[in-house]
């Protein structure tokens, strides 16, 4: 059996979703829009806590999400967080995070660009942590440098982070725009765009730590027209401004969460596979005609480039159990890709019309990465039984 059994337990194993931490795609960007908790489905909550272990390194400004974690934990069981400084805290129930950065039998919770990665031994110290704890996730977040960094010092931090990205390819980089607190706002929103426009054109993870800072429900506050951080928010009870400031980034640092574990933010990529117009198992007498067909549901990856699959398990021995549709040539013997090319929006496509032996079969419609592979990570998979009596 071994290529084609392998390629079933795998299918098996990511409709589960065990075990894979999936590297966006496309862009993530995490901001004001994505604060509601009540939109994150529970399993992507519990994937989260789950499969995700943090490292994050930060100044003061950047208690706010740590601070806004544990209120949200402390009232919401569902939430749980825990967290410990330079040490990756244990815990069968809760989101893990590792506060600082740890270097050389020192603890630093204070953590500027020179301790996480401006200059080699910046970049040296955050290596160190990466490669001497079991993380997956990594983050750091700006005090007030964007202030005054001009856009070499900025471009610096995006390449660098895209240098441990490069090294580190089992970890997730979360990047950062800094606070919307300052009166230098022409500056420092010109580099919050800076690095807006490189996560959306490399697709990076971005939490818009300004954006956040910068909408109060509904309403965007504003100085000299350049965003800025909404007057409901200017406090100092913890981090610099208010508990509510602190709660809001951490429900969108959960929203992060559930991304980077697999949740499609609600635009639902979904692939879709009928068998006589049903998407429930079906029954046929033998002599009956079985029609296949296959759609598909792009949503947010729209346009991405894709492997397309479409295989069926059949009842027959080696090597004959697998079968797939390879586009335009139809249907072959063994496991193939149908064809490779950006995703878009697919109406009911016939790909099978004809009378089956008796027996079972599973019919797949799945995507994952260009590469020619049927392997996992999955982005989507859908599947039909078609028993033939």
């Amino acid at each position: 059996m071994g290529r084609f059994a392998r390629f079933r337990y795998i299918f098996l194993i990511a409709c589960l979703w065990l075990g894979w931490l999936p590297v966006p795609s496309q862009a993530i960007t995490i901001d004001h829009t994505c604060t509601d908790l009540k939109k994150i489905p529970d399993y992507w909550i519990d994937q989260a806590k789950r499969l995700l272990t943090v490292h994050y390194a930060h100044t003061s400004h950047g208690e706010q999400i740590t601070v806004g974690l544990e209120r949200i934990s402390n009232s919401d069981s569902t939430q749980d967080f825990y967290f410990d400084t330079c040490r990756v805290p244990e815990t069968p129930t809760g989101l893990s995070l590792m506060d600082g950065q740890y270097d050389d039998g020192h603890c630093e919770t204070y953590v500027t660009p020179d301790l996480y990665w401006e200059g080699t031994s910046a970049m040296n110290i955050t290596r160190t942590v990466l490669a001497g704890f079991d993380i997956n996730i990594s983050l750091w977040a700006w005090c007030s440098q964007l202030d005054y960094y001009s856009q070499s010092q900025v471009h610096t931090y995006l390449t660098n982070m895209t240098q441990l990205e490069s090294e580190f390819p089992d970890v997730t980089f979360v990047y950062m725009t800094g606070n919307a607190q300052s009166e230098a706002e022409r500056n420092r929103y010109e580099r919050n765009q800076q690095i807006r426009a490189y996560c959306r054109e490399n697709n990076k993870a971005l939490f818009d730590f300004a954006d956040l800072d910068c909408w109060y429900g509904n309403e965007q506050h504003a100085v000299n027209g350049i965003p800025s951080e909404h007057p409901k928010y200017q406090g100092d009870e913890a981090g610099h401004t208010t508990y509510e400031s602190c709660e809001n980034k951490a429900k969108a640092f959960w929203w992060l969460m559930a991304r980077i574990a697999g949740w499609d933010g609600g635009i639902a990529l979904t692939p879709d596979i009928k068998t006589n117009h049903s998407d429930s198992n079906v029954t046929v007498s033998s002599g009956s005609p079985v029609f296949i067909t296959v759609a598909l549901e792009p949503g947010a990856r729209a346009g991405d480039i894709a492997d397309w699959w479409i295989a069926v398990n059949t009842p027959f021995a080696p090597p004959e159990d697998w079968y797939s549709y390879v586009y335009p040539t139809g249907w072959m013997p063994g496991v193939h890709r149908c064809v490779q090319g950006g995703l878009f929006g697919l109406t009911s496509f016939e790909v099978l019309n004809t009378v089956l032996p008796v027996g079972n079969y599973t019919f797949y419609f799945a995507l994952n990465d260009p590469d020619g592979k049927a392997t996992g990570p999955w982005w989507a998979i859908d599947a039909v039984e078609v028993i033939v009596k």
